[in-house]
């Protein structure tokens, strides 16, 4: 009974051992080899990673609609630049040589004959330039009057002193004449003539 207990067992335990081994072979065939994915994609110098932190809404940046911005701020630099230079004249701390004269005025006359504008001995013996002339508005609007500016040159035409002149109105309507008379005091010792033109903003 025991011999026959034993061989039975060893039928089972045989049959047993090689169905176990079919089913691993079975479950072999049928297993799927999960994907490896690699994350880490080249960008330049650095690694990206595609589960890596990536900041929500963020742009592109666009090189030709940076440049058309920083093209748009120059021009606008540019032309306040020369708006002031026009209407404030040139800055002092600039290393440029300043222009001794303002720009013409169109429509606005100047007329200071040089028989007119000389040197006069008063009742007192002061020595004074007088300066006398028109400044006509030719224009068909209203036009505003900046001030005179007298030169005082040397025998050598260089100039060593100047004198502005206040006009006394500011605006001049259309055909309107302006008289304008000044005497200055303070004549340079050196001075042979003068010449007037409109002064530099």
């Amino acid at each position: 009974m025991r011999a026959l207990r034993a061989g039975r067992d060893a039928e089972a335990g045989t049959a047993s051992g090689t169905s176990a081994e079919e089913t691993a072979a079975e479950s072999e065939q049928y297993r799927i080899a999960a994907p490896v994915y690699d994350d880490t994609e080249p960008v330049g110098d650095e690694e990206y990673s595609q589960f890596g932190y990536n900041a929500p809404f963020t742009k592109r940046r666009n090189p030709a609609k940076m440049w058309s911005i920083a093209a748009a701020i120059f021009a606008a630099l540019a032309i306040g630049s020369i708006a002031a230079v026009n209407y404030y004249g040139v800055p002092d701390w600039l290393p440029f040589e300043r222009p001794t004269y303002g720009t013409a005025k169109p429509g606005l006359e100047l007329d200071f004959p040089p028989e007119q504008n000389r040197t006069e001995t008063l009742d007192s013996g002061e020595t004074i330039f007088r300066v006398r002339g028109t400044i006509n508005n030719a224009a068909r609007e209203t036009l505003a009057v900046p001030n005179l500016l007298v030169v005082f040159r040397d025998e050598r035409e260089r100039p060593i002193a100047n004198w502005v002149v206040t006009p006394a109105k500011r605006e001049l309507a259309p055909g309107e004449r302006l008289n304008v008379t000044e005497a200055i005091a303070d004549i340079p010792p050196a001075a042979e003539f003068a010449e007037i033109g409109w002064a530099p903003r």
